[in-house]
């Protein structure tokens, strides 16, 4: 019985943690992308693109 309180207690607390948006995390992976890119579009000014993509993908 006590078992069972403990799970569902900690379900509903799991649950109301995990509902909540995680927006910053988001707008940053994208605002990353968005670095990542724009600096690739500059290298490849100026670099071939081979030597850019080899870089790149490690």
């Amino acid at each position: 019985m006590i078992h069972y309180l403990y799970w569902r207690l900690h379900h509903v607390q799991v649950r109301k943690h995990s509902t909540r948006p995680k927006i910053l995390p988001t707008i940053g992976v994208f605002v990353s992308f968005f670095i990542s890119f724009f600096c690739i579009s500059l290298a490849l000014k100026t670099i071939p693109l081979n030597v850019v993509y080899a870089i790149w993908a490690g």
